[in-house]
């Protein structure tokens, strides 16, 4: 959890957590105030470079993939506890309304898990998760994964 805030003040202005050989972001501490400035720097849906998490490891985003449609999709993310997060699947088409895609309230170990039933309408193809956190100190994180539906 010390591990958010340290990463977060990196996206504050405070210098950015270097990585280790195997990815992992480590936490630098720095005496320097931060500002209470919008703290992503993300790309929009649409972009070319979804398969992106934001803010090293704040969050972190794991879907099932490939689903095929009938067949029920789960997403996982391990983000700060009591965090206040939403999930969206966007096909061509628009955002899915599937049941189970309802916001939700990490728990007190950061854990939060959607399922839900690919609709029968869903397109093939690949598309796009995006998941907003937001802490309880108003803190946002967002990550971004694809999913191919069979």
């Amino acid at each position: 959890m010390a591990l958010f805030g340290a990463v977060l003040s990196g996206a504050c202005g405070a210098p950015a957590p270097a990585l280790e050989s195997g990815g992992s972001a480590v936490a630098t501490a720095s005496a320097r105030p931060t500002s209470p400035s919008p703290i992503i720097a993300s790309p929009s849906i649409g972009s070319s470079d979804l398969a992106t998490t934001t803010l090293a490891d704040a969050i972190t985003l794991t879907l099932s993939d490939p689903v095929a449609r009938g067949d029920v999709a789960v997403a996982m993310v391990m983000v700060v506890r009591d965090a206040d997060c939403t999930i969206r699947v966007i096909y061509d088409s628009g955002q899915s309304t599937a049941r189970g895609l309802e916001p939700k309230n990490a728990d007190g170990a950061g854990d939060v898990r959607w399922s839900w039933t690919v609709e029968a309408s869903a397109p093939s193809g690949t598309w796009p998760v995006e998941v907003t956190c937001v802490t309880v100190s108003g803190q946002r994180a967002v990550s971004r994964k694809l999913l191919t539906i069979r």
